[in-house]
């Protein structure tokens, strides 16, 4: 039977180098093969640390990229809010309030101009009756010369019921200054905090001049804003921040699973 070709090979080293110099001969051959076993195992080592180098750049970047959405979500909502607008700032409201009942109030004419400020009064009443849909309680606007200390009793002159709010507006200087009265129905809807609000979106709108598109848009603001809570500026910067915060925590695990796996 032939015999296998490698123990031949072996029988003839034998016979030429001796047995003492066959083995220090195969010890070096494998202490070679050891070595180069060795040397392969780094390049793939090092290969997987630049795959994961890359990857960490990946999610840098891409942390980067976020964090600049979520400050620039963070700004846009700080300017958005109204506290941001200085002189005129809106007073918040903080009150949930409900509507007076549509029933408790007869729908009147909205408004005498005494100042010659009105040309469009379909724009006029526009915002009007919005303010009159949000609340339940119809505003009334009386523009005139000096007309602020007869307010109560022009109430009664003008409406039947408790559910009208009268806003007497006059010049003053290049501005005008506004003052309102309430029936007894409707102080229940405009309290002190939501006639405020009305008295700034006036004194917003008006400021340097005024005519039916300002006071519209006044009514409009204020019925919306009196009919819900105004929400902090700090609630869209915690929920911001607690945005960041998830995806750089989800960015970091990602990371760390993607060196694990690829060691």
């Amino acid at each position: 039977m032939p015999k296998n070709k490698s123990n031949h090979n072996e029988e003839r080293e034998i016979q030429y180098y001796g047995i003492n110099e066959f083995i220090q001969k195969r010890r070096r051959s494998r202490i070679s093969e050891l070595f180069e076993k060795r040397r392969k195992q780094r390049r793939l080592t090092w290969g997987s640390g630049a795959s994961a180098g890359g990857g960490g750049r990946v999610l840098t970047a891409a942390g980067v990229i976020i964090s600049v959405i979520t400050l620039a979500v963070i700004a846009g909502a700080l300017f958005s809010q109204p506290y941001s607008v200085g002189a005129s700032a809106v007073t918040a409201s903080t009150v949930r309030r409900a509507a007076l009942a549509s029933d408790l109030t007869a729908e009147t004419p909205y408004y005498s101009d005494f100042l010659g400020l009105i040309d469009d009064e379909d724009t006029l009443i526009r915002g009007m009756r919005v303010f009159f849909q949000k609340t339940g309680v119809q505003p009334y606007l009386y523009l005139s010369d000096g007309a602020q200390t007869a307010g109560t009793a022009l109430y009664g002159q003008l409406f039947a019921d408790g559910g009208h709010l009268l806003v007497v507006c006059s010049p003053d200087g290049a501005d005008y200054s506004a003052s309102y009265f309430t029936g007894g129905l409707a102080s229940g809807v405009i309290d002190t905090e939501a006639g405020q609000i009305l008295l700034d979106y006036i004194d917003r709108y008006t400021k340097g001049g005024a005519d039916e598109k300002a006071f519209s848009n006044a009514f409009d603001a204020a019925g919306r804003r009196i009919m819900s809570v105004t929400s902090s500026m700090w609630v869209f910067v915690w929920i911001a921040a607690g945005i960041l915060a998830a995806v750089i925590a989800g960015l970091v695990w990602w990371g760390l699973a993607h060196r694990r796996k690829a060691g």
